[in-house]
This record gives structure tokens, sequence and C-alpha cells, in this order.
């Protein structure tokens, strides 16, 4: 899949495009999301920036060997992990903030964990939505 992602820390031209392996299958509380729209925030350009400083052992406990960044998204459900299950179903149009130690919603699929998920309001549009969180 297209992600951009961090490989070295630093300004904006740290940013890269790449083609990454599509998340696995959704485990736990975690569910698959077709990303349609994210947004970028102050922690965003923190972790891009190599400043993010929220956990003190952040940087021990990002993905390798690449980062994809992003944490705010908005999207559709792909696949539901066996813990994840309730309100939300496969093809739910949801919003979500997703975990600074995990793989962001610079993607075209991201796993996310259903807790930080709610359904998209239907008078939002996927960009207005993913500003939301």
């Amino acid at each position: 899949m297209k992600a951009i992602v961090v490989e070295e820390y630093g300004n904006v031209d740290q940013l890269k495009a790449r083609n990454v392996s599509r998340p696995g299958k959704p485990q736990g509380y975690d569910i698959l999301i077709r990303v349609k729209a994210c947004s970028v925030n102050p922690v965003d350009v923190k972790l891009r920036g190599g400043i993010y400083d929220d956990y003190f052992d952040y940087y021990d406990r990002v993905p390798r060997p690449c980062q994809i960044i992003g944490y705010d998204g908005a999207g559709i459900i792909e696949e539901i992990g066996p813990d994840a299950g309730g309100s939300l179903n496969v093809g739910d149009e949801i919003y979500y903030s997703g975990s600074p130690i995990r793989h962001g919603s610079n993607a075209e699929y991201q796993l996310v964990d259903v807790r930080s998920v709610a359904k998209k309001p239907n008078n939002l549009d996927f960009v207005q939505a993913a500003a939301m969180p």
C-alpha cells in the first residue's frame, strides 16, 4: 500500500512516499480501516521533527525501519478484530484518533483500537471528520 513515512526525523523534507506492507488481520480490539482522509496536527509535526516528548521512551517504541505518521483520520471499516464487536460494523464510515506508537493515518489502511473510534456524522465528509478528533 502507499504511505507517507519518516525514515529519519527532521524537517518536512524527511517525509517520503513509500510502498509498504498492508497491515495484517486485526487482533483483539483492533479494526482495519480503509483510510479516506487524514489530518495534520501538532503531534504529527513533533513526530516528524523528532521532538515528540509526551512519552520518555517514545523513540524506543515506534515502528521501524520507518514510521507511517498521522494521528487522526476518517475512513471505512474493512475488518473487525475478535474483541472489537459492538455497535460498529464492516462498511461503517468512521473517524478516529490513532496511537503515536503505531503506524498512522498517512496510508491507505490502518489498524486502530476500536475504543478510539466513532461513527462519522452524516453531515460531514471524510476530510471534515478527520479534523474532528
